[in-house]
């Protein structure tokens, strides 16, 4: 049994959830959409995204977002070598040579059928309006945590973590420190002995850097974390005064030009002045009568 779920619903659900997203290679605008079956990148013919410049078959995404590197790759600008596997968060961008492949959501409005017992799994650990920090890559693969609204979050290896990597000893005790600063996120590097490395650059000690969400974070060799912000609502579009009241009618228009004559010192419209004049001329007349009736008698 299979229910229906909007795009921008499925936006935040943990990595995991098949079906509801795609892959877009940045130069030709080629489009694959990921449903039930693994999708193959290479110079493969049967690969349906195929590179001329690649293995013939450089990767393999499962639709539960599995990345099986069958050659070296570039994801969210940090290296993965041939035998790995990492966790594709979104959005980010697959690189193979000089070729770009972005894993991109679907239309936000589009109804995606899913699993119902799956859907409800996802929605059970929907992570509600804090960004996340999820291990794609590693002995901690899938584990996530949420960044504190108040406060830092620190990954190492230390109990006290609240993103614990115990399982990778080449992970500092507290290697990192990840927080919410507005809008932004934005990570330090904690003294860690291995480093700290943003896309390929490394972090300089206790400085704070911005995280952007495609560009991954790498702890150590074989542990690499991403970032999955919220879902941006959708935006509101500002009604101009025209479209917020009718045009105005003929009545309307006399009611408002007789508001505007009754304030003190507001000029008459012309328009006004027209409907006046009528009975300034029947005055006239009245009185020219009178005066020709008094000089008779």
């Amino acid at each position: 049994m299979s229910s229906t779920i909007p795009a921008r619903a499925l936006r935040s659900v943990a990595p995991g959830i098949p079906g509801g997203w795609r892959l877009v290679v940045a130069s030709t605008g080629e489009t694959v959409p990921v449903h039930s079956s693994p999708i193959a990148i290479g110079s493969a013919a049967q690969c349906p995204i195929r590179l001329a410049e690649a293995a013939p078959v450089h990767v393999e995404i499962t639709p539960s977002r599995m990345l099986v590197a069958h050659a070296p790759c570039t994801i969210g600008g940090v290296p993965i070598r041939a035998g790995e596997e990492r966790l594709l968060a979104t959005p980010c961008a697959i690189e193979i040579g000089a070729i770009v492949v972005r894993v991109e959501e679907p239309d936000p409005d589009s109804a995606i059928s899913i699993p119902t017992r799956q859907m409800a799994l996802a929605i059970a650990a929907l992570p509600a309006t804090v960004p996340l920090v999820v291990v794609v890559q590693g002995p901690h693969m899938g584990e996530q945590a949420a960044v504190p609204a108040s406060t830092a979050l620190v990954a190492g290896r230390d109990e006290g973590c609240g993103l614990r990597l115990s399982r990778d000893g080449a992970v500092s005790r507290r290697h990192v420190e990840i927080l919410l600063r507005g809008s932004e996120v934005v990570v330090r590097d904690l003294h860690a002995t291995q480093g700290t490395f943003l896309g390929t650059g490394r972090l300089e000690p206790a400085r704070f850097a911005r995280w952007p969400e495609a560009t991954m974070l790498r702890v150590s060799e074989r542990t690499v974390l991403a970032l999955r912000l919220p879902p941006k609502p959708p935006e509101s579009r500002d009604v101009s005064p025209e479209e917020e009241s009718p045009s105005p009618s003929v009545a309307t228009g006399a009611t408002n030009e007789r508001d505007a004559a009754a304030q003190p010192g507001a000029p008459r419209s012309p328009l006004a002045i027209e409907r006046l004049l009528p009975v300034f001329v029947a005055g006239g007349i009245i009185v020219v009568l009178l005066l020709f009736y008094w000089a008779l008698s």
